[in-house]
């Protein structure tokens, strides 16, 4: 069906392999296109629903899952053989040995732009391809064609040459503090030294005026001059 086969376990029992389960790797669109009637196949019995009485079967089950350990074998950065299977406007689809599909963006076939896939590489070709990200959980492996120095994110030429945006980070912070140095240096004591200089002269004009003798009023000097005359006789 477009759903699955159905496998005849004993006469009267049938067990069905959902589509799903058929292959870790392969991408099967109908089951039709991979099993014809009274083909004989070994399944595993992945469950039993009595009261519905259907019995759940699976073919890939009879082997481990490869992509439980893609990032060990296929590492970022490693190199592997691949063969083109179906090509996209958006890229590459690749076939390694152990039967896994990883996918070459068109950004990834060439150092220079490529318009078309097809320009570059086709179906049933081999080619070295590297590997430039693994997600297992995800079931995606992405692979690349351009030289290593012309790599993404994970090439060292360009970790090399520009270092790290950690490295970057940290080399532009520690340049701060001596900025804010020169800067509490160049400006902090030139206005300590203003306010220095202006209270300098506050209290040296206060100074003045202190020692200059008061000013005697006219009446002050009229009673002086009165108290000097009796003084004398003369009043």
């Amino acid at each position: 069906t477009d759903f699955g086969v159905f496998v005849t376990i004993a006469p009267g029992v049938d067990g069905l392999v959902h589509v799903s389960d058929l292959s870790w790797t392969e991408h099967v669109k109908h089951p039709a296109d991979v099993f014809k009637k009274n083909d004989e196949v070994e399944a595993v019995v992945t469950d039993i629903n009595r009261q519905k009485r259907k019995i759940s079967l699976g073919i890939k089950q009879l082997n481990d899952n490869p992509w439980n350990t893609i990032e060990e074998r296929y590492p970022i950065g490693s190199t592997v053989e691949g063969e083109v299977t179906k090509i996209t406007n958006f890229g590459a689809f690749v076939k390694l040995p152990d039967g896994i599909e990883g996918l070459a963006h068109i950004s990834e076939l060439s150092g220079a732009s490529v318009e078309r896939v097809e320009d570059v590489i086709s179906v049933g070709q081999k080619a070295e391809f590297r590997v430039i990200s693994v997600n297992k959980e995800d079931h995606k492996l992405g692979l690349s064609l351009k030289p290593e120095s012309l790599g993404g994110e994970h090439s060292a030429p360009r970790g090399r040459r520009g270092g790290s945006s950690h490295e970057r980070h940290e080399r532009h912070d520690s340049h701060r503090p001596e900025r804010h140095d020169r800067h509490d240096r160049g400006e902090r004591p030139a206005r300590r030294e203003q306010r220095e200089h202006r209270e300098h002269r506050e209290h040296r004009e206060q100074s003045s005026v202190m020692q200059q003798p008061k000013m005697k009023s006219q009446f002050q000097l009229e009673l002086e001059k009165h108290a000097a005359r009796r003084s004398n006789g003369e009043e």
